[in-house]
């Protein structure tokens, strides 16, 4: 799965319809194994599409996104979820010192 497009300030109220226009309206094709990450402004929330289709939804129960996180969410999408604190824990992991 390749990580094609990333859309901020993203107004979710609009729902799945608003952010496929979104694409539209960037002129951004999706291709086989695209994946579009969009996080709304407040950073707390981030909707996944891939292949053209809705995959993933995520809001943080109390706080912020990490923008670290965000290159590594599509690796870790379990049907529906994603597993946000594995793409945390692997930022986490990148930053120690080695033999940590």
């Amino acid at each position: 799965m390749k990580l094609a497009h990333i859309f901020f300030d993203v107004h979710m109220a609009n729902g799945h319809a608003g952010l496929e226009a979104l694409l539209r309206t960037e002129r951004k094709r999706i291709k086989k194994d695209d994946c579009v990450i969009f996080i709304n402004t407040k950073f707390d929330t981030v909707k996944i599409l891939v292949d053209g289709s809705f995959l993933a939804h995520y809001k943080h129960p109390s706080g912020r996104i990490a923008p670290e996180t965000i290159r590594h969410l599509p690796n870790y999408l379990n049907g529906g979820k994603i597993e946000y604190t594995k793409a945390l824990r692997k930022v986490i992991y990148e930053k120690l010192p080695q033999g940590q």
